[in-house]
Parts: C-alpha cells; sequence; structure tokens
C-alpha cells in the first residue's frame, strides 16, 4: 500500500510491481502483454524520477561549492 509521503519514484515502483503481479495472475494473453507493457512503462518512469533526483542532487552540490 502506498503511504502518503512516497515519492514519485516509489510510487512508479509499487505501480510497476502491482502491473507485475496482474500480468502473473492474467489468464487472456493480451490482458498479459497489456500489464507486461504497463510493468515496462512504469519501470521506465521510475528511471527518469531517479535520473532528475540525481540531476538535482548533483546540481545542489554545486551549488553549495
Amino acid at each position: 500500500m502506498l503511504h502518503p509521503m512516497s515519492t514519485p519514484f516509489e510510487r512508479c515502483v509499487d505501480s510497476a510491481a502491482k502491473a507485475h503481479q496482474l500480468a502473473l495472475q492474467a489468464k487472456l494473453p493480451g490482458s498479459r502483454e497489456f500489464y507486461e507493457h504497463m510493468e515496462t512503462a512504469w519501470i521506465r518512469a521510475a528511471n527518469q524520477y531517479e535520473h532528475i533526483d540525481r540531476v538535482n542532487d548533483f546540481l545542489g552540490q554545486i551549488r553549495l561549492e
């Protein structure tokens, strides 16, 4: 379950995990493919948020110097 203070990265990872579980449970090939696609999309979104966080951390270090 999501916590109210979860980050966008955490929400994406949680959604990817849910999509993965739904893909495993899907009975129809089309449904399985849909949830696998959604899992991949959520993982990509999580990666983008992680990249943004790293850039912000880097920029924060530059400002402190």
